[in-house]
């Protein structure tokens, strides 16, 4: 009998065991990959990008940026330069502030900071992350508007951010797909034209629109999520 217990006992442990490996095996995701030789990950907008305050709505066609990488793997990727536009000659975007007015996105020396996450439960070419927004000592991405100017500082844990593998894409890339709710940022009125929102931090600004993210730079440029 006591045999018997033993041998129970040792086969639960082992059920135990495999269960927990099956767990973080579901979980555990290596992250952002691509083909030796790539040295920078380029992204581009496939829709809008939306960022919305208690101002309103910001919505710019395009976002372009790099990412310099080395290796062939990475549990977070950081931009080297982004630029939001309406077209490649025109920077203003347009708003939903009032009637004809556009506003200008400006850096400043900020980037996005994209973390893998783990792997959405079912799809195993999915992750669920976050992102950071890193910025110089003393600056801000900085929105400007005729009648408000929004500015956003450097913080962590921006989501949900999904990343996802394009399958029919050759090569390979991933689309990046931010439905952050989270943005913390100040608004500041410019004149009295149209009103804009006090100076004080607010919480809950959110951001969508998706990009893609190619490789350049090897032989063969596939970038992929796993």
């Amino acid at each position: 009998m006591i045999r018997k217990f033993k041998a129970l006992g040792l086969a639960l442990v082992a059920v135990f065991a495999m269960s927990v490996v099956a767990s973080s095996a579901a979980q555990a995701a290596t992250g952002f990959n691509w083909d030796s030789g790539v040295t920078l990950l380029k992204a581009s907008a496939i829709e809008p990008q939306k960022f919305t305050t208690t101002a309103g709505t910001v919505e710019c066609a395009e976002v372009v940026g790099d990412a310099a990488v080395s290796g062939t793997t990475a549990t977070s990727v950081t931009t080297t330069s982004i630029t939001y536009r309406q077209t490649s000659t025109n920077e203003n975007c347009p708003t939903n502030f009032g009637s004809f007015i556009t506003a200008k996105i400006d850096m400043n020396g900020c980037n996005f900071r994209f973390n893998a996450g783990t792997t959405v439960a079912g799809n195993n070419d999915k992750l669920e992350g976050t992102a950071d927004i890193i910025c110089p000592v003393g600056a801000q991405i900085q929105v400007t508007a005729s009648n408000c100017t929004i500015d956003i500082g450097s913080q962590n844990g921006l989501g949900p951010v999904y990343y996802e593998n394009n399958t029919t894409a050759s090569p390979k890339d991933v689309v990046i797909n931010p439905q952050i709710t989270n943005i913390v940022y100040t608004q500041t009125p410019v004149g009295s034209f149209l009103p804009c929102g006090s100076f004080t931090n607010h919480t809950g600004g959110t951001y969508t629109g998706k990009v893609t993210i190619t490789g350049s730079g090897g032989k063969t440029n596939n970038v992929w999520v796993e």
